[in-house]
């Protein structure tokens, strides 16, 4: 991925957050990942980012999110149980 300061990468990856949690109202049973790809295109033309890069970028976020906040409930992560992002 193109080099990003880490505030910039952090205030990206809230934005794409940010907009899945508000089309899911709008687009129930859709997959986040489906959801989220208008606003990854979106990003990723306005900092000249490859789609690609930014999208694994994203799922590195939702992992690192996702195991932080398991460590933080004193469980291990069941990648079997998540519904989203397939």
């Amino acid at each position: 991925m193109k080099e990003l300061d880490t505030n910039t990468k952090l205030a990206l990856m809230k934005r794409i957050d940010d907009f899945i949690e508000n089309e899911r109202v709008n687009q129930p049973g859709v997959p986040d990942t489906t959801v989220m790809m208008p606003e990854i295109n979106r990003i990723a033309e306005e900092y000249s980012i490859e789609v690609t890069d930014l999208f694994i970028t994203y799922m590195d976020h939702i992992a690192i999110t996702n195991k932080r906040v398991a460590q933080e409930a004193e469980e291990e992560m069941d990648f079997t149980k998540i519904k989203r992002f397939y």
